[in-house]
């Protein structure tokens, strides 16, 4: 049918013509043999090439352009994959205008389905065909800087967005509005960063211009961005006052993206004190980006309704899908983000190395993009990790880095002393020197209203009661603080209780603070950290006659065997056998084997297996090399998924050759 239009011939001897080359076997048919959805190709591309040489150039140019109008009269907006068929003949007939006008359409679409990747390859390649037309070049302009805004881009976006100004501002009666709306993506480009100064400065252009012509959407933007800066400068209820008079006018006028950016900041408050609010704020933000097609709102909700499901109940899963869906949509910065938490989770676990891995990923992109934000914080994980592996002089290192990047943030400083020294120091038993660590970090974020809900804050509770030491203040003011929303936090606060009834001569009210301890604890598991707090309270149980310690030491022994921390097991056996109690026998650790892989439980033989699959070797290949059956090789691959936390073939691939490496 397109054909007839573009060779000027009715469809019977279009049909005919088309029945001679298939004859000639020239052509071939493709699609489902219907009269409407029927396709028809050449052969081969030589046989095209040629047919296209027998042409003169203005020829070619005529039928070029009639294709381009039979598509758009069969297909008009050139839905799907039309638009791209549209640009190329468009491109190839000459016409470079409509060619970047349809790129610009492209790039809109892919930015409203959420793939800023192919978003930004067809403005890119559109921008380099409208030079000849500057309002073209204007639209396509901000369209590009509001995608390389959202993927994070910063560099690129702050030299896209001034050259738009710049291009506005040498157009007769600029328009106030879209200099006001350049102005707020590059204030959204400038976010990573953490330049709040230069976002706010940007913001206060954009207000002005916004209010001299009375643009609500714009201001109720401006307030969005303006609330998530106030987040980043530690002004919570400056957030929370912003971010909520933005709710309310994107309600009224039918805005869901500033609906959508101020529930985000909401439940970013929220999670400092109440979680449950925070995850109806962050629901309601996907419903809303769901029910409008927002797919980057959508991600970003998805991001943080996994963080939440982290702090409460320590699992990746959600954050795994979320991360996945981000890099796929090009969102890097939200996808690094997420790999933040992940390497979090799987430090949670004292799985060391693939936490080690996730990190180093998250700190790649965050230098890549310049995240000024999350570099000190992936560096921080990297230094916990090697914490959990023993290797002070590895943590030291990524320390340093981590408080250079960090420029004095106050979470940075009481991470190095609190997530990385302190349990460093409570993992080589020595909960004196740990306690040290623990109270300097807590002087830095005691009084500090954007301080972390860090997972050392408990294990400070917990020392504090097993040193004795400001036992019940320090109950005081732990229970009088933010991180009580956590599960976690309230089950350290019941163990800590424990341990200080027990002291007081209380066994019964000291059993059932445990108890309640336990019951918080299950919600979310107790991981690496409770189980350190839980060995501590065995300990002191069993001095001071309270509980069933013997069960809690024999969890911590094996606990602390197969994590690779030698030392702890030992101290939970010579407890039960001083108390002549019966004592668990030692798992026998692999030989030969990297401290991270012995401490995640890889066997001799998964360890190979691992060394070939980071080889990029199949299953079959594995087989062969081995001298096992394939079906052998299936099941220590499930075993290895198993032990390290991963879920696809390629990540553990790149997880065993940053092991090997180590």
């Amino acid at each position: 049918r397109l054909l007839s239009k573009m060779v000027d011939l009715d469809e019977r001897a279009v049909l005919a013509v088309l029945r001679r080359g298939l004859a000639a076997q020239l052509l071939v048919a493709e699609g489902p043999p219907s009269t409407d959805r029927q396709a028809f190709c050449f052969r081969h591309a030589l046989t095209r090439d040629a047919v296209l040489g027998n042409l003169l150039p203005p020829e070619r140019v005529e039928v070029l352009r009639r294709a381009l109008r039979a598509v758009e009269e069969a297909h008009p907006g050139f839905p799907g994959a039309w638009c791209e068929r549209a640009v190329d003949l468009a491109e190839a007939a000459g016409d470079v205008g409509c060619a970047a006008r349809l790129l610009l359409l492209s790039g809109r679409r892919a930015l409203a389905q959420g793939a800023l990747a192919t978003a930004e390859e067809a403005l890119e390649r559109g921008r380099g065909l409208a030079g000849c037309a500057p309002g073209l070049a204007v639209e396509i302009d901000e369209t590009l800087t509001e995608v390389l805004a959202f993927a994070a881009k910063s560099d690129r976006a702050i030299e896209v967005g001034h050259r738009l100004l710049c291009q506005l501002e040498a157009q007769p009666g600029p328009s106030p509005v879209r200099r006001a709306a350049a102005h707020v993506s590059l204030a959204r480009a400038v976010i990573p960063s953490g330049n709040w100064p230069v976002v706010l400065g940007q913001l206060e252009r954009a207000r002005r211009l916004a209010e001299d012509c009375g643009d609500v959407s714009l201001l109720a933007s401006i307030d969005a961005i303006g609330a998530h800066v106030a987040v980043g400068e530690a002004r919570l209820d400056d957030a929370h006052a912003l971010a909520r008079g933005a709710l309310d006018v994107a309600e009224r006028a039918g805005l869901p993206e500033v609906a959508c950016e101020a529930l985000e900041v909401i439940g970013r408050c929220a999670r400092l004190w109440d979680l449950d609010e925070a995850e109806r704020s962050f629901e309601q933000a996907y419903r809303i980006a769901q029910l409008h097609g927002l797919t980057l709102w959508r991600i970003r909700a998805l991001h943080e309704l996994a963080l939440l499901d982290m702090l409460i109940r320590l699992r990746p899963d959600r954050l795994r899908e979320a991360r996945d869906l981000a890099y796929k949509a090009g969102a890097l910065a939200t996808a690094a983000d997420l790999d933040l938490h992940v390497a979090t989770v799987l430090a949670f676990r004292f799985a060391a190395m693939p936490g080690l891995v996730a990190a180093r990923r998250c700190a790649d992109s965050a230098r890549r993009l310049h995240l000024g934000l999350l570099l000190p914080m992936a560096l921080l994980r990297q230094a916990e990790c090697h914490a959990i592996a023993g290797d002070r002089d590895q943590m030291e290192e990524a320390v340093t880095e981590a408080l250079l990047h960090g420029r004095g943030d106050s979470n940075v400083a009481a991470g190095v002393w609190g997530q990385c020294r302190g349990l460093h120091s409570l993992l080589e038993d020595n909960p004196a020197r740990a306690l040290g660590h623990f109270d300097r970090a807590m002087d830095l974020v005691r009084d500090e209203p954007g301080s972390l809900p860090w997972i050392f804050r408990g294990l400070w509770l917990v020392v504090h009661a097993f040193e004795d030491r400001d036992a019940e203040a320090t109950q005081a003011e732990f229970e009088a603080s933010a991180v009580m929303a956590r599960p976690i936090h309230r089950g350290f606060l019941g163990y800590a209780r424990a341990v200080t009834l027990g002291r007081r001569g209380q066994p019964d009210a000291a059993g059932l603070s445990f108890a309640a301890g336990e019951a918080e604890m299950a919600v979310g598991g107790g991981g690496g950290p409770g189980q350190l707090a839980r060995r501590m309270v065995a300990e002191a149980a069993m001095g001071d006659g309270w509980g069933t310690p013997e069960p809690w030491l024999h969890e911590a022994a094996t606990f602390f065997d197969h994590s690779g921390h030698a030392r702890l097991g030992s101290r939970s056996r010579a407890l039960l056998r001083t108390a002549g109690l019966p004592v668990p026998r030692r798992r026998r650790m692999t030989t030969d084997l990297p401290a991270g892989l012995a401490s995640l439980g890889i066997t001799r033989r998964e360890a190979e297996v691992l060394a070939l699959v980071a080889d990029r070797l199949g299953n079959a290949e594995i087989a062969s090399r081995l001298f096992v059956s394939p079906r052998t090789v299936h099941k220590h691959m499930q075993h290895l998924m198993a032990k390290t936390g991963l879920h696809q073939r390629r990540q553990l691939a790149a997880w065993a050759a940053s092991a090997g490496d180590g």
